[in-house]
């Protein structure tokens, strides 16, 4: 079972979903960002989304990288 915390599986979602598709939560709850980040690592050939989880403000932890999705439009890894 997934802690509350994780947010893995809604990664996952965007990244199988098609590009362009709307996501289907708010752009900025927990769940939104995790879903855009999972589109975003996809349109960037990365790999599937692994260990996903919410960091400090509009940022997400995925892949041993941190992610900034303070504009979704415009997301880009920070570290």
């Amino acid at each position: 079972m997934a802690k509350t915390s994780d947010l893995t599986p809604e990664a996952l979602q965007g990244y199988r979903a098609p590009q362009g598709m709307k996501c289907p939560f708010y752009d900025s709850s927990p769940s939104g960002m995790a879903w855009l980040v999972g589109q975003w690592l996809q349109a960037t050939g990365r790999t599937e989304p692994r260990h996903v989880r919410a960091g400090r403000g509009y940022t997400i932890h995925a892949n041993d990288m941190l992610i900034s999705v303070k504009d979704p439009k415009a997301i880009e890894r920070i570290n």
